[in-house]
């Protein structure tokens, strides 16, 4: 996913890919994972989507 080099697919990608990892059970790499999905909608200037992904991570129990 990272080596694609194109932001907005990695936000996308990693708000999904995240919420599998989590369901998963997958904990760590979840929440590596959703943290870099907000970096890139930083990135690309999307500080809401940003949020929303860091706030879905609190939901999941992956953040405090």
């Amino acid at each position: 996913m990272i080596h694609l080099g194109r932001a907005d697919g990695i936000a996308v990608v990693g708000l999904v890919l995240g919420q599998i990892l989590a369901g998963a059970d997958a904990r760590s790499e979840a929440l590596t994972v959703l943290r870099r999905s907000a970096e890139m909608y930083r990135k690309l200037g999307r500080e809401a989507e940003a949020r929303s992904v860091e706030e879905l991570s609190r939901e999941l129990g992956l953040e405090k």
